[in-house]
């Protein structure tokens, strides 16, 4: 039979394992239910030069009732906290702008980290009727990326819940619970011994 100092050991050794398999099924549990919220849709190239006028991304269609997000991706975030900003516009087919947004990357930035790259929300748009036209963009400022983007059209759907990463959250709970109840015995033991 173990001894009470054994026994604390491993108790405390067990909660610590267990904290640790909480956290990192929650983390991971959480980037992927996160990742799972949008659906890219469409994807068109942005480079990042000093443009006198809106260069024209590419062409999309959207249905009544849509509700689009338009996100930049690029590859990291040193884009944040420069001098650049960036501005895209919705234009319908004949030419008419709908909406335009336009963003510096600065504190108040909505971002997502898709593992691959990192998206920044541009604007989102409730279309009331069907829709034909294109996206274009121009982006300005000192600083210039040493990279190119893209612009991403993405609908929202609803996330998979992320169930293996929740089971061993559940699992690690269980077993420093267990581990907790033990070390309660083993203070009592402790407390009896003195």
């Amino acid at each position: 039979m173990k001894s009470p100092q054994e026994k604390f050991i491993v108790a405390m050794l067990l909660i610590i394992i267990s904290g640790t398999m909480m956290i990192t099924s929650l983390v991971f549990g959480l980037t992927r239910f996160a990742n799972g919220l949008y659906e890219d849709i469409y994807i068109f190239p942005a480079r990042f030069s000093k443009l006198k006028d809106m260069e024209t991304a590419g062409m999309f269609t959207a249905k009544k009732g849509g509700n689009l997000s338009f996100w930049l991706k690029v590859p990291d975030r040193r884009i944040e906290n420069k001098n650049f900003s960036f501005e895209a516009a919705i234009f319908d087919h004949k030419g008419m702008k709908r909406v335009s947004y336009r963003t510096d990357f600065n504190y108040n930035q909505i971002r997502n980290n898709s593992g691959v790259g990192q998206y920044y929300l541009l604007g989102i748009h409730y279309f009331q009727s069907d829709f034909n036209g294109a996206i274009k963009y121009i982006s300005s400022g000192i600083w210039l990326a040493p990279y190119n983007g893209s612009i991403v059209i993405r609908k929202s759907t609803l996330g998979s819940f992320p169930l293996k990463e929740f089971g061993f959250c559940v699992l690690g709970f269980l077993l420093c619970l267990k581990g907790i109840k033990i070390v309660k015995k083993c203070k009592e033991c402790f407390s009896e011994q003195a």
